[in-house]
């Protein structure tokens, strides 16, 4: 019998325990609880929790609502009594908001607006008052990523990403390719490869990609990039591995590792109930031994976390996070 939702896969566990000639006196919640966590780790652990995926990201800019963004000029410089400072990089007519990359006081990022204080173009003469404002990812130099990604290999910068029309007729790869792309079915390509790696050495050093931090607990990428080289509306592309869904993917539901150890957590869960019974004769003289239960069930739920990790791990990659 397939096993294609959570609920089928919590009624085989109870059957595999026993249910319906053994009372498997467990709470809904708590069986819930237990294939939680049963999930969490394979997720963590087996390589058919997660996938390797690559994800892209709009750079969004930061954006400052006001009373009114009419005859303002894109381009020119607004500052306020509070000495904030930021150049108006489009304007959303509709929502009444400027958008700029960042804005500066006293020369550094993020500065703070004091309430209904007047934004005042420099090159229009135009005021509006001050309502309120979103940090784009310029100014945080950082982007948000979803909770289901694990872990982020690699992210592939804006230079890489948006280079189109001149600039990408002028990369040196580009060069490269082009000059010798009429010898590569004649000639060998070792020398191409060398050249290649040198050319990626030198990209390396010439435009260096300094480190990218990223943490599960905050889904928070920080990029230690200079971010002000990135241009709102270009996209970063992350290489990192993302949690399958089961409620998406249900053929997870019937994995023979999570079905194992969906059911050896609600039977330790069940002889910890069962414990408050230890040494008490029930109807007809028979005595719970919920010790031996407990002491089956942690064996085997260390035993499938062993073989988890033993043989469906993937090896370390140094990924990040």
């Amino acid at each position: 019998m397939a096993i294609n939702s959570r609920s089928d896969l919590i009624e085989y566990a109870l059957r595999k325990l026993g249910k319906p000639i053994i009372h498997i006196a467990v709470e809904e919640t708590q069986v819930q609880d237990r294939v939680d966590e049963a999930l969490q780790f394979y997720q963590d652990f087996h390589y058919d929790g997660t996938e390797r995926v690559y994800l892209k990201h709009k750079i969004r800019g930061t954006e400052i609502l006001t009373t009114s963004v009419t005859n303002y000029i894109i381009g020119e410089m607004v500052s306020s009594p509070s000495g904030c400072t930021f150049q108006i990089d489009s304007i959303d007519t509709a929502s009444n908001k400027l958008i700029t990359k960042s804005v500066y006081k006293s020369g550094v990022n993020n500065g703070v607006f004091a309430t209904g204080e007047l934004l005042t173009g420099l090159s229009s003469g135009i005021s509006s008052t001050f309502i309120s404002k979103i940090t784009g990812d310029i100014e945080n130099r950082y982007v948000q990523i979803s909770d289901m990604v694990t872990g982020v290999i690699r992210a592939i910068p804006w230079w890489q990403v948006t280079g189109s029309g001149a600039s990408a007729v002028f990369d040196p790869k580009h060069q490269v390719i082009l000059a010798t792309f009429q010898n590569l079915a004649s000639s060998s390509l070792i020398y191409y490869d060398q050249l290649m790696s040198h050319l990626s050495l030198m990209d390396q050093v010439l435009r260096p990609i300094d480190s990218i931090r990223f943490n599960r607990k905050t889904n928070n990428i920080h990029l230690d990039y200079d971010w002000n080289t990135a241009h709102i509306g270009s996209y970063l592309i992350f290489e990192c591995y993302r949690i399958l869904d089961p409620e998406v993917f249900v053929s997870i539901y019937n994995d023979r590792m999570l079905k194992k150890l969906v059911t050896a957590k609600i039977k330790y869960q069940w002889a910890s109930g069962l414990q408050l019974y230890a040494g008490v004769q029930l109807l007809g003289g028979v005595t719970v031994d919920a010790s031996t239960i407990m002491a089956q069930a942690v064996a085997e739920i260390s035993a499938a976390e062993e073989e988890i990790r033993d043989s469906y791990q993937e090896n370390p990659m140094g990924f990040i996070g």
